[in-house]
């Protein structure tokens, strides 16, 4: 999987995201509905800077593609003195988003594959868009949520790899 992600991170194409996406849907480490970042950023609340970053670090790969989850590794290498870190998970951050972009074009017959319903919103944020209503759907066999936002534009995600994780977690 590090081979696949220093390729995407050098070239943040919808082939090298797709390849790398897969190998985290894949994985065992894979679980779209943890949420480490709450107890990261309560960590980071009681001063526990150098925790939260080992709690963070712990959560991948799962949180490999999340735009978040680097942004928040950004932030805590800034607080602890490191400044070459925090700009190296900026420009990760940057590229999961760029991945996620690369990967459909956000319609229905091509929406935008992620692996987190979090990165959802990450995109929306970096398109500076205000979600108004949000549905869930099905289309052609995959799981899609669609994001109808303020400004009367819509964006489709495909969220068949969590949905899927979900069904092989707990069934039917």
């Amino acid at each position: 999987m590090k081979e696949l992600f220093v390729t995407f991170l050098q070239s943040p194409s919808a082939e090298n995201y797709r390849q790398l996406f897969t190998a985290i849907e894949e994985s065992e480490y894979y679980d779209p509905h943890s949420d480490p970042l709450e107890e990261v950023g309560q960590l980071h609340s009681e001063g526990k800077t150098e925790q939260a970053m080992e709690k963070l670090s712990a959560a991948f790969p799962n949180l490999l593609l999340s735009p978040t989850a680097h942004q928040i590794a950004g932030f805590l290498h800034h607080k602890l003195g490191n400044e070459d870190g925090a700009n190296m998970e900026m420009m990760i951050s940057r590229a999961c988003l760029e991945g996620i972009l690369a990967s459909g074009d956000g319609t229905k017959y091509s929406p935008y594959q992620v692996l987190r319903v979090s990165d959802e919103y990450d995109l929306l944020q970096f398109l500076e868009k205000e979600m108004k209503f949000q549905s869930l759907t099905k289309v052609d066999g995959r799981h899609c949520d669609v994001m109808r936002c303020t400004d009367g534009s819509e964006y489709w995600f495909d969220i068949s790899a969590s949905m899927n994780k979900l069904r092989e977690q707990f069934g039917d």
